[in-house]
């Protein structure tokens, strides 16, 4: 039996749906599964109207065989797994969601790219996850959602705190649009 159901809410849309379509004034702008849409969304508007999403701004200064290496405003550089079809020069936005992102108090050992330090800006603690907001050099303020899988954490961030935010290259995705 085939239906469509027509609704606002994105957790509806998200549960309820094999496929689903995202429309901006009328027009189509993404059909995949909900899976498809969140993780690998066609634009910058898709990317931030799904869910929550840090979308880092740069340039690209390197491309090959659909690895990129950005140079972002927001003072770091990012080695990107899934930069499409980006081109040497090209301004872009990486997209990561802010559960792909790790949070720590000391720099990753070995980050030459990936990481960038802050300072905790906000924190919210729900229970299953804690949210944490880190302000950046430039203003940006990144999200970074940690699951809460134990009672205790060793590492205890709070607000001022300075505190690093890094991911793997296959975090997120690279967006031209």
């Amino acid at each position: 039996l085939t239906f469509i159901v027509v609704t606002h809410d994105q957790e509806e849309a998200m549960t309820m749906a094999d496929r689903m379509a995202v429309m901006d004034k009328g027009r189509i702008i993404q059909v995949g599964t909900p899976t498809e849409t969140y993780e690998a969304p066609n634009s910058k508007y898709i990317a931030d109207f799904i869910g929550t999403i840090n979308l880092f701004e740069g340039e690209v200064i390197k491309a090959a065989n659909g690895n990129v290496e950005i140079a972002g405003k927001s003072g770091f550089v990012m080695n990107v797994a899934n930069g499409g079809d980006a081109a040497k020069g090209n301004n872009v936005w990486f997209g990561v969601r802010p559960e792909k992102l790790r949070i720590s108090s000391a720099k990753p050992k070995n980050a030459v790219t990936n990481a960038v330090e802050g300072e905790v800006w906000e924190i919210g603690y729900l229970g299953d996850v804690t949210t944490f907001h880190i302000k950046l050099a430039d203003g940006m303020i990144a999200k970074v959602a940690t699951l809460n899988a134990s009672r205790t954490s060793a590492e205890q961030l709070t607000w001022g705190d300075r505190a690093w935010i890094s991911f793997s290259p296959d975090a997120g995705i690279v967006l031209t649009k």
